[in-house]
């Protein structure tokens, strides 16, 4: 792999884990009580989608590429929808929490159908990438999706931390924050979507 493959899947890396790193952020500030394997499980899902959205890309534009250019145009509003959904039930157990304990900490649950959620919502958009790097071999196309998905496992790992440290001084607010910000990733895919 050459130097400037390796910069531009790096740079690649970093513009698609924005979204993640966004949600890294959320979980973070949102789930007060994540266990350590939690901790780690979120950015490593993350990058996993990262990492295997742009390779599902490149494998449908070698291989069934009418029907990628069919499916293309849905793929904002399929994110859209699935963060949307994570944004309200995150705002709605807030509440609900508010109601039932008068305490500043949140208990609820990082789930494993949300954590798959909120990997595929924030790595749907990879998808695309297979279209930039449809002129490279297999073994170029794994290598620069790789890089990309461990930009984004390492990217997630400080949104983690982030959000931890900021959990504790808006733990009262934490579901409200969180559901807001991915209520905006959802109308910025939709607005993406609009010409």
């Amino acid at each position: 792999m050459n130097s400037s493959l390796f910069f531009n899947s790096i740079l690649l890396g970093i513009g698609l884990a924005m979204d993640a790193f966004s949600v890294s952020i959320t979980d973070g500030l949102y789930y007060s009580n994540l266990k350590k394997i939690k901790l780690i499980a979120i950015p490593l899902v993350f990058g996993l989608f990262q990492f295997l959205m742009p390779l599902l890309g490149w494998t449908f534009v070698h291989y069934s590429s009418v029907l990628f250019t069919q499916f293309e145009p849905f793929i904002p509003y399929i994110s859209s929808l699935l963060l949307f959904y994570i944004s309200f039930t995150m705002i709605k157990d807030g509440i609900k929490e508010r109601k039932v304990a008068k305490e500043n900490t949140y208990h609820t649950e990082l789930t494993i159908f949300t954590l798959l959620l909120q990997g595929i919502a924030t790595s749907i958009d990879a998808l695309s990438v297979g279209f930039t790097i449809y002129n490279l071999d297999i073994y170029f196309a794994f290598l620069t999706s790789l890089i990309i998905g461990t930009t984004t496992f390492l990217i997630c790992i400080f949104g983690i931390s982030l959000g931890k440290r900021l959990g504790s001084l808006l733990s009262n607010i934490a579901p409200f924050i969180g559901g807001g910000v991915l209520a905006l990733l959802g109308f910025k895919f939709l607005l993406s979507n609009l010409h």
